[in-house]
């Protein structure tokens, strides 16, 4: 049976498994998995965004949307929301598979793709993910998502068509949630 959780607004849930395995589950996501075989197959759906402490062990996967990521024991950041995929290694190495071609991705790297393009680049090793934090920060993105991503966090329905003509931020933006 698979056992599905639910992410509310501005809500962080961690989610402990039986491996030592925990994930951290962020605002308007949702994962399921198969608690009954959870020990011969760590495999995670994914909708929104997860970070991911992964124990040691067989094979940890995460199925979204817009691609899969496989491991063995690592530590992780997988947001997977519309038009936007970005996964983001912090220890370790993931194996990421998008738009059916695979690759490598060391500790301290990140891919980001936007409407399918992707885009690689580094961040900090043995760091995690600014919304853990109670923080969101946003480096060279779409001002659609920075919006988007403002709303999920803080409950804000913004209406503001002329900013969303501007393409993207050109730097850095970090907002305590």
């Amino acid at each position: 049976m698979t056992k599905p959780f639910l992410q509310i607004w501005r809500r962080i849930g961690k989610l402990p498994f039986r491996d030592n395995s925990e994930i951290l589950l962020n605002a308007e996501s949702t994962l399921s998995y198969n608690e009954k075989n959870w020990d011969s197959n760590r495999a995670i759906k994914l909708e929104g965004e997860a970070y991911f402490k992964v124990a040691k062990g067989k094979k940890f996967t995460v199925t979204t949307s817009q691609g899969t990521i496989s491991v063995l024991g690592t530590q992780f950041n997988v947001e997977n929301r519309n038009g936007f995929f970005e996964v983001t290694c912090y220890e370790g190495l993931v194996s990421v598979i998008f738009n059916n071609e695979e690759f490598k991705l060391p500790a301290g790297n990140s891919a980001i793709a936007v409407n399918g393009q992707l885009k690689r680049s580094q961040v900090e090793i043995n760091g995690q993910p600014s919304w853990v934090n109670k923080e969101s920060s946003f480096k060279s993105l779409p001002l659609k998502y920075v919006l988007a991503e403002l709303q999920r966090q803080y409950n804000w329905r913004l209406h503001l068509k002329v900013l969303m003509k501007i393409s993207s931020l050109p730097g850095l933006l970090a907002i305590p949630i």
